[in-house]
């Protein structure tokens, strides 16, 4: 799949995901410290792996806010409401 557009990518990722969920779903609780041969890689290690991705995710994600912010671009809140928001919010 070529990504040429933020849809192609924000549908990829989105495929992507569902076929992660799909596997962990499955993935027995009891056999997350297996690994195929002593020293290798468990189940829990390659989940920790995935949960290290979305934080690198979230690293690039704020980059992309600071670039995007620096060029005049208005953002999405990041976490719920803008600051502008909260305060138009709390005016009685």
């Amino acid at each position: 799949m070529e990504i040429t557009t933020i849809r192609s990518f924000t549908d990829f990722q989105d495929k992507v995901r569902a076929r992660t969920d799909r596997l962990l779903d499955v993935v027995p609780p009891e056999q997350l410290d297996f690994a195929y041969l002593p020293g290798k890689f468990t189940i829990g290690d390659q989940i920790r792996h995935l949960a290290a991705t979305i934080e690198h995710e979230i690293h690039h994600r704020g980059e992309l806010y600071i670039y995007l912010n620096l060029i005049g671009v208005r953002t999405p809140p990041m976490f719920g409401l803008t600051a502008e928001e909260v305060q138009k919010a709390s005016t009685p």
